[in-house]
């Protein structure tokens, strides 16, 4: 076994171990046995040269490694003492305020806590990152919802209460981190110059899209895109950051291979910064950044030991994102679906010779659509059968409104490119509404762990047979 793929089963093995730890709490004290008891029989067996069963045990001891750590994760409510309770409490706005049609979120981490609390409260008041706030209010426990996990969803944030209404004095401002409140004051400064050249309800879409900002959408238009399956090109997630390094792939013609791909780092920097370095952003753009050196260096399928060694850090740093975080899932099994799948249908297509930029939104969209179904349907019991064919008529267009989007802020002639973005937004607005007005455009599909977990193990074994079938197309082509 090659040293890539002993890598991946080693941080698979961490992985699953974190993944049994949410299902069953095991005490730590078996854990250090076991790991210990299977390091002692490992160097027995690597001693008497069974390298394949002492390798088993070294997976083994990285599953254990990964129950441990998620049992770490989990640490007492700082706020016990005061659940249900009214208190005045002093503390700074942590996370950039989570702006909705109606109300806003706050993220206030209380002074002498290490937790935050979540508060929500009216528009009437505008506030930003460091503010200096005193919070006079009821802080309450959260509470699950019949098919959600909603107390684990905020603990994985570190939010471990929740504040209704409360009255909020702001203090002063500028008390945290000041690079983070310049990131986040830049990505305003973009988002309102945005909304002044493009109206709304394109300039919500359009901001979605670029940032990943969608406080500026209806709800209405946000569940018009989930029924269409186009929820990704409105969250910031590697796509966006593909489209980016796929337009100044062009570049390459002009300045060279070797600038272009420092021009496409800073690139990817830049929104990082415009998208306000949200834990999303970052991994979005680790994502995208592996596939900008696995695309430069045309190791495509010698990707996996890198986008595994990102999950591992992301999951070793905060485990419960593993369980909890269905975005981060989303975005590893589309990339994963990308990565696999992709390559395989390619070389199962080539008799497809004619438009081939339709033949690669297809094929991604597809790959990715399989690689996140079996989840999507049991997270959110929704199927889009009208997802494809919705990714084809919207997603060419997709690079040119990101184009003339970011224009849109320009002097002099950002009106004129907001205007362009507009018109293109529109045609997108449109066409997503006329499928999702058919009768039969998404579907309610509500399955069980156990055919979750079929029909991925479906999954796996199709794309084994299709495997195993390139092999045979590229023996072929060895003979013509």
């Amino acid at each position: 076994m090659s040293k890539s793929k002993k890598f991946i089963w080693i941080v698979i093995s961490f992985l699953l171990g974190v993944w049994t730890a949410s299902l069953f709490l095991i005490e730590d004290l078996y854990v250090y046995f076991g790991i210990g008891f299977t390091a002692a029989l490992a160097a027995v067996l690597y001693f008497y040269k069974q390298s394949f069963f002492g390798f088993l045990c070294i997976c083994f001891i990285f599953l254990l490694s990964g129950m441990f750590r998620l049992n770490s994760a989990f640490v007492e409510n700082g706020f016990a003492d005061i659940l249900g309770s009214r208190r005045i409490l002093e503390g700074y706005v942590f996370e950039e305020p989570d702006i909705r049609a109606d109300k806003q979120l706050l993220t206030i981490r209380p002074k002498n806590y290490a937790q935050n609390i979540l508060v929500t409260t009216s528009l009437a008041q505008e506030f930003f990152y460091g503010d200096e706030v005193v919070v006079n209010g009821k802080i309450e426990e959260a509470e699950n919802f019949s098919d959600f996990d909603y107390k684990g969803y905020l603990e994985m944030r570190n939010i471990y209460a929740l504040s209704n209404r409360p009255k909020i004095l702001i203090l002063r401002s500028h008390q945290q981190n000041l690079v983070k409140e310049y990131i986040l004051k830049i990505k305003s400064s973009f988002s309102k110059k945005v909304e002044e050249n493009v109206a709304a309800p394109e300039s919500g879409l359009l901001l979605g899209i670029l940032i990943g900002a969608k406080r500026s959408m209806s709800e209405s238009l946000n569940d018009m895109f989930k029924r269409a399956g186009l929820s990704h090109i409105v969250a910031v997630s590697g796509y966006n950051i593909s489209i980016i390094i796929g337009g100044l792939s062009y570049a390459a013609w002009f300045i060279g291979r070797r600038r272009t791909f420092w021009l496409s780092v800073m690139c990817i920097l830049v929104f990082v910064v415009l998208t306000g370095a949200s834990a999303s952003v970052v991994r979005a753009a680790i994502m995208g950044f592996l596939l900008l050196v696995a695309f430069n260096s045309g190791r495509l399928y010698n990707l996996a030991p890198a986008l595994l060694f990102t999950a591992f850090v992301m999951v070793f740093e905060n485990p419960k994102i593993l369980v909890w975080d269905v975005g981060f899932q989303l975005s590893f099994l589309a990339t994963v679906g990308i990565v696999y799948g992709v390559p395989v249908l390619n070389k199962l297509t080539n008799f497809w010779t004619a438009a081939k930029g339709v033949k690669n939104i297809f094929l991604t969209t597809f790959s990715a659509i399989v690689a996140t179904l079996p989840l999507l349907l049991f997270k959110f019991g929704s199927l889009s059968v009208v997802a494809v064919l919705a990714n084809l008529v919207v997603l060419p267009f997709v690079p040119f409104v990101m184009g003339v989007g970011f224009l849109s802020v320009t002097p002099f002639f950002g009106p004129g490119f907001g205007f362009l973005a507009g018109l293109f937004l529109k045609y997108i607005i449109l066409a997503t509404g006329i499928l999702t007005s058919w009768r039969f455009a998404s579907l309610e599909l509500q399955i069980s762990p156990l055919t979750f977990l079929l029909l991925y193990g479906l999954v796996f074994v199709i794309y084994l047979y299709l495997k195993e079938k390139t092999k045979k197309v590229e023996a072929m082509e060895e003979v013509w």
